[in-house]
């Protein structure tokens, strides 16, 4: 197996995504059960990050506890998940600490301290990001990038609209739209890293823990394998040369800066993949769940 295809698997707004139902216990416990499942078959670790605010507010079991029994991480979104140029800094100050605060049970005995901006939103002006990161830093953060995203929470939403109406077809589709997007931006991002460094990378992968992923994830950690990928922890992937070396490059706020510019510095128009049309026009409907 070539050792750089690798990826590091993290999954954004623990414990889950609630589908707006009443039975947020049952809803949450649903999730995260079938999630884990998934893994544990699998022999996928993950990285979780914790939305605190949302961490056992309705919830009969200790849903954070069962990710952290079967060994995975658990890492700090912030407690409110504010995107950070809308909030001064001193509130996000607040939000990190918060949410430390929530994960502080499940940390002993575990290496490492994780961070990953809501939205990937690093701040509206340089000097609000520089103090987020100076302040995270001091706080023995490393801060999480992105570099593969699979788009699951556009796809969610047309699987939720299907579940809750029982259109199984619908459902079907939403998942078969979820994979092939998934295969396509694997290969576009193994295009453009040969491309501009004649090399694979190691990636890491964002999902959500919502109800989509809940009953495919086994599916993406499949086709994901049939490419040849063997999953490993964060710190591995971010431990790579690539990342070590071009940090300022995998900082852009918004995903790799290295998708978008040539050797020699220039901007380069880049043909992204994009999702499906028809799976755009159902998600950017107002859906009445």
């Amino acid at each position: 197996m070539n050792n750089n295809k690798r990826i590091a698997l993290t999954i954004d707004d623990l414990p889950f995504v609630s589908l707006s139902t009443k039975d947020r216990s049952r809803e949450g416990l649903e999730i995260t059960n079938l999630l884990l499942k998934h893994l544990k078959q699998n022999d996928v670790r993950a990285t979780g990050f914790v939305i605190g605010g949302k961490a056992g507010k309705g919830e009969k079991d200790d849903l954070l506890g069962k990710w952290h029994l079967d060994g995975h991480l658990l890492a700090n979104h912030t407690f409110s998940h504010p995107s950070l140029s809308n909030i001064s800094f001193d509130d996000f100050e607040k939000e990190v600490i918060q949410s430390e605060e929530v994960l502080a049970p499940y940390l002993e005995n575990k290496t490492g301290k994780y961070f990953r901006f809501p939205y990937l939103d690093y701040g509206n002006t340089p000097e609000k990001r520089k103090k987020a990161l100076t302040f995270l830093n001091k706080r023995s953060y490393t801060i999480a990038p992105v570099t593969l995203d699979s788009k699951d929470y556009i796809h969610n939403k047309i699987y939720v609209g299907a579940w809750l109406k029982e259109e199984t077809d619908t459902m079907q589709y939403a998942i078969d739209k979820y994979l092939d997007y998934t295969k396509k931006i694997v290969e576009f991002h193994e295009r453009q890293a040969m491309y501009f460094w004649g090399r694979t990378m190691g990636f890491i992968m964002l999902i959500h823990a919502n109800k989509l992923n809940a009953y495919s994830l086994g599916h993406v950690i499949k086709l994901l394998k049939r490419k040849g990928y063997e999953f490993v922890s964060l710190s591995e992937v971010l431990n790579e040369p690539d990342y070590r070396q071009n940090y300022a490059n995998i900082y852009n706020p918004k995903y790799m800066s290295w998708k978008e510019q040539s050797g020699n510095g220039k901007l380069e128009m880049i043909n992204f993949p994009n999702v499906a049309p028809e799976i755009l026009e159902v998600y950017n409907r107002k859906l009445q769940y």
